[in-house]
């Protein structure tokens, strides 16, 4: 059985931007992303109580169950989907918020971390696999003033990923940071090293620690 992706640093950064954001203009539609557990959401439902849509999606069926229970409880009018994104996305459904916590770290550093044990995290070697996904595909689910929140780690190709970005919206930028350190094991740098000179993954030295950035990203008008 799959585990349920547990709210991290980029989660709490992801619910900070979306609660700015929220709390200056109210909306009627919404969808999370690759939900988890549905920390975000969950912790939005102040801002969501009056919204006439509010949408969850994680491709974990037990992460779905969970959310059903938790968000259930704060009586927030909401539906629940197992998809892949928007796989299983009703089509002509359109958004004012799009938020997702989706995967964004390099597949090369699996198997030096546990961080995604258990958990789905099909990103490629650049880490963009899911992004990329999120950000071609969301362009079909947004209203006109549509706001797209979303990672980028230096955990992945982040100069890659704003090209990408670039060529999918009219206009994007960085709306929260942090800068975080993880100690590796010593057999592990020269292996980092080589990640970074190949542009995957990027970071600081900064007292035997390697530093990386979380930040979280907004698109908005999208280039069809």
């Amino acid at each position: 059985m799959d585990k349920i992706f547990t709210p991290n640093l980029t989660s709490k950064l992801l619910l900070k931007s979306a609660s700015d954001l929220l709390s200056k203009k109210p909306i009627e539609n919404y969808i999370e992303l690759g939900c988890g557990s549905g920390f975000i959401t969950f912790n939005l439902t102040n801002y969501l109580s009056k919204s006439k849509s509010v949408f969850l999606t994680d491709i974990s069926n037990q992460a779905i169950d969970e959310v059903k229970k938790v968000i259930m409880n704060e009586k927030l009018n909401f539906t629940a989907l197992q998809s892949n994104l928007f796989d299983n996305v009703d089509k002509s459904l359109k958004f004012d918020l799009i938020l997702s916590d989706v995967a964004a770290i390099s597949e090369k550093l699996l198997p030096i971390t546990d961080w995604y044990h258990g958990v789905s995290c099909e990103t490629g070697d650049d880490g963009l696999a899911l992004i990329s996904k999120l950000l071609d595909k969301s362009r079909s689910y947004m209203n006109d003033s549509c706001i797209l929140l979303y990672p980028a780690l230096s955990l992945s190709n982040t100069s890659l990923l704003r090209t990408k970005a670039d060529s999918f919206f009219e206009n994007t930028s960085v709306v929260a940071s942090k800068d975080w350190p993880y100690k590796f094991e010593n057999n592990d740098i020269d292996y980092l090293n080589k990640l970074k000179d190949e542009g995957i993954i990027s970071f600081k030295i900064i007292s035997g620690y390697h530093v990386f950035t979380t930040e979280v990203w907004k698109s908005w008008g999208p280039i069809n």
